[in-house]
Order: C-alpha cells, then sequence, then structure tokens
C-alpha cells in the first residue's frame, strides 16, 4: 500500500516527525508528500535537503488551500492507478491498520480514520455518533452519514485518515472532480482557503454515489497550533461562493447555497 500526506510548506518539519514514522509503523511500499504553497525553486531545494537519506518521494505544487491540493492526489492515484492511504500529516497511525485493511476494503470498498483523542472526549464523539450508524462490532466500525440537514450540508467525516482504494477511484465522478476543482480555483484563495477539505471531499463523494463513508478510531492526533482563526461571517461566504458556482450540480446544492447564503446575512446583520 502506498502512503501520503499533505501539508502546506511551513510545516514540512511533520514529515521527519511523523510521517516517516507511519511509514515504518505501516510498512508501507511507497511514501509520497504533496507540499503545497511551494513557488520559488529555493523552497524545491529546501524541501530536497530535508528529506535526503528518506524514502519520501516530493510532490510540490501552489494549490493555496488543502481541498485542491486533495483534489490533485485523487486525479494523481486514479491516473496511476494507486492503491494508496492519505494521511493527515500531524498524526500517527495505529499498526493494527495493516491487520484489518485489506478486511474493510472487501467489505466497505473504502474507509476513513479517527483519531483517539476526539474520540474520548465526549462531546466529540457523540456528535460523531450522531450522524453514523454502527457497520460492524469487531474491529468497531462505524459509517457517516455525509448528507447533513444544517451543520455540514456536505461532509465527508473524519479525515485522519483516508483510503483511497482501486474500487473507490473508479467509482469517483470525474466530471464532478474537475466541476469541484474549476469552482475552487475561481475563488479567492485567501477565502476558499476557509473551506475545509471534509466538505470539498463530501460533496464528491455524495455526486459519485457515495452515501455513507466508514470509518475506525486508528490514529494519534499530534495538533500543530498553527490554525488560523475563522470568523463565522467569512467561513458562511466561503461556503456560498462554493455553492452558487455549483448551482445546477442538484436540489443538494442548491439548499447547501442557501443555508450559507442565509448564514452570511445573518452573521452581517
Amino acid at each position: 500500500m502506498l502512503l501520503i500526506t499533505y501539508l502546506p510548506f511551513y510545516r514540512i518539519h511533520e514529515l521527519l516527525l511523523y510521517f516517516l514514522l507511519n511509514l515504518d509503523l505501516l510498512k508501507a511500499e511507497r511514501g509520497i508528500a504533496y507540499i503545497d504553497n511551494v513557488f520559488s525553486p529555493a523552497q524545491i531545494d529546501i524541501l530536497r535537503r530535508v528529506i535526503e537519506g528518506t524514502p519520501i518521494e516530493l510532490r510540490f505544487g501552489n494549490w493555496r488551500d488543502r481541498s485542491l491540493t486533495f483534489m490533485q492526489i485523487i486525479r494523481d492515484a486514479k491516473a496511476e492507478g494507486w492503491d494508496s492511504l492519505v494521511v493527515d500529516s500531524d498524526n500517527v497511525l495505529d499498526e493494527s491498520i495493516t491487520q484489518i485493511d485489506s478486511e474493510l476494503v472487501s467489505k466497505y470498498m473504502h474507509y476513513t480514520i479517527l483519531d483517539r483523542e476526539t474520540w474520548e472526549r465526549r462531546e466529540d464523539r457523540q456528535r460523531f455518533l450522531s450522524r453514523s450508524v454502527k457497520l460492524q462490532d469487531e474491529p468497531q466500525v462505524y459509517g457517516y452519514r455525509i448528507a447533513g440537514k444544517w451543520r455540514g450540508v456536505f461532509f465527508i467525516g473524519p479525515k485522519q485518515g483516508v483510503r483511497l482504494s482501486k474500487p473507490l477511484l473508479e467509482s469517483i465522478n470525474t466530471n464532478m472532480l474537475d466541476r469541484l476543482s474549476d469552482a475552487l480555483k475561481s475563488i479567492d484563495s485567501g477565502i476558499r482557503r476557509f473551506l475545509s477539505d471534509e466538505t470539498t471531499l463530501g460533496m464528491l463523494y455524495y455526486y459519485s454515489g457515495i452515501r455513507i463513508t466508514p470509518y475506525i478510531v486508528a490514529s494519534s492526533h499530534k495538533h500543530h497550533g498553527s490554525d488560523p482563526s475563522y470568523h463565522p461571517l467569512i467561513v458562511a461566504m466561503a461556503h456560498a461562493e462554493l455553492g452558487r458556482r455549483l448551482l445546477d450540480v442538484g436540489a443538494r446544492m442548491k439548499w447547501y447555497y442557501a443555508r450559507y447564503r442565509l448564514t452570511a446575512i445573518a452573521h452581517a446583520l
């Protein structure tokens, strides 16, 4: 299995802290890191020096947000026929994944990973469970409903790890992948960065015919503490801008746009 991570340039130290550890824990055959916000040859030189002597392969660009970076990963995975697991750069995976991966892919085609720290916080656990169904007991697997009513009209669910199996990639709606990527690119990057990739991946999965995301609890989240602050008005505006560009996709997208347009107006008053 190929292991992938993605991160902005300013967090490249996490490659050495966590990604190398994940490669060793999972005995991955290959490891690729997608680095965002790379626009200078000097940055490329720094990156090569950082990973010198490691098995990490680099792919870099200036996508300027997590969603477009992940869309590029999906494009490459489809084009190159990868069987892969994408892990957030600040997570350490459980070694036990190697023992249950084939069973989960065989049963469910794909799955995602939730970190143990979130699961152990009662309020957060209940938030996930309120939108989940239990799929099996041993190992415990839950299914997250991608379509929400008000909170998370589109939301993939837990995303510390995302299993991109070959059957999943074959099911991805390429037209929706293109439409979503073009819509994101047309939004100013200063606003676009307030869109979570959980939302955009939820959109892509939903319009590829996927309604449930199977997930397991199998990582430890090493919070990096560098997240920017989020004003609810700007977040709502970002969602509304994305929805406006995709109104013709379907009825749920129209509701997504209306919900965030109303929220933006409410915050502006």
